[in-house]
């Protein structure tokens, strides 16, 4: 086989009872143009690996798996997997997601080849609740608002819509924004989020509006921690994210207080998710002196003040 058109993105590490679909899904694509797929497999020890290289030896001319004798983390295998990658465009399935439409690649590269302006093209998706074995189908268009398209910068800077198992794109942008350091900074926790900013600065953002891959909506993963402490760390890691990208490329005042007042609109109800009273504190004094909060908005601060008081209680309990 020649230089594939596409390098299927998929990185996995103790996901044995879902990454037999992830592959069996990629493999299923119809395309008029080869594609192959690389496969981070991060030294699982539940079987992963077994099933892995099981794919790899009946499609050794589609499927290579990198590892290694020891577990690298997420950013190291993410690196090496780039590196790997020989397409001209890169598509992302990780390893406990799916594409249940077998004309997802075609469909995305058949729009990259007609829209060269555009570095990226992400479509509708569905999420599948693992725990309760439910299904939303079409997430993004159950939303209020139409997805943006093109320039869409500003609009990604103030919360993301984009789901990286339903992404195609450039891999020479990818590649841009691994060699900056300032952006694919490993103290990010969503480097995902950091990769689509740099990409749609750089470049128009596409969208189609056609559910493509389904995305498990799993507990104790990176975006959905079980500690509520992490939780709290994750959304306080996107906002960081957010500051770099204000401080490198020019931006308006205006913007810059629309994504900090959003900030602390969120920050307040992770705040009393985690009964962080002081931090509820402050998001809620930030709002009053530059909005007028809600009804919501004081009901998180107050509600995290209780929470605060029965949590420090309860301590004190155990402790005698």
């Amino acid at each position: 086989m020649g230089n594939p058109c596409v390098s299927v993105f998929m990185p996995t590490y103790n996901q044995k009872t879902y990454i037999t679909e992830a592959i069996e899904h990629v493999l299923r694509q119809k395309t008029t143009f080869p594609f192959e797929l690389i496969i981070g497999e991060d030294y699982s020890t539940d079987g992963t690996r077994e099933i892995v290289f099981q794919y790899q030896e009946k499609n050794p001319d589609i499927i290579r798996a990198l590892t290694s004798d020891s577990n690298v983390g997420a950013w190291a295998n993410n690196r090496r997997m780039l590196e790997a990658c020989r397409g001209k465009y890169i598509a992302y399935c990780d390893g406990d997601d799916y594409w249940h439409d077998a004309g997802k690649l075609q469909k995305q590269v058949d729009f990259l080849d007609c829209h060269p302006d555009y570095g990226l093209v992400h479509t509708d998706f569905n999420k599948l609740k693992a725990d309760k074995s439910k299904l939303i189908p079409n997430f993004q268009k159950r939303g209020k608002k139409g997805i943006p398209e093109g320039s869409v910068y500003e609009e990604l800077l103030q919360g993301t819509f984009i789901s990286t198992c339903s992404v195609c794109v450039r891999r020479e942008l990818v590649e841009r924004w691994q060699k900056d350091a300032e952006f694919s900074n490993m103290r990010f926790v969503q480097g995902d989020y950091s990769k689509w900013l740099f990409i749609a600065w750089h470049s128009k953002i596409g969208y189609l509006p056609v559910s493509t891959a389904t995305k498990r909506e799993l507990h104790k993963s990176m975006s959905h921690p079980d500690n509520l402490q992490k939780r709290y760390d994750y959304y306080m890691s996107l906002y960081e994210i957010k500051k770099t990208y204000m401080a490198r490329f020019p931006c308006s005042v205006q913007l810059k207080n629309r994504v900090k007042l959003i900030f602390h609109k969120q920050k307040l109800r992770f705040a009393y998710i985690a009964k962080n009273f002081q931090s509820a504190k402050e998001s809620y004094l930030f709002l009053c002196h530059n909005s007028f909060p809600s009804f919501k908005n004081t009901f998180y601060f107050i509600g995290s003040f209780v929470k605060s008081l029965k949590w420090r209680s309860r301590k004190i309990v155990i402790r005698k």
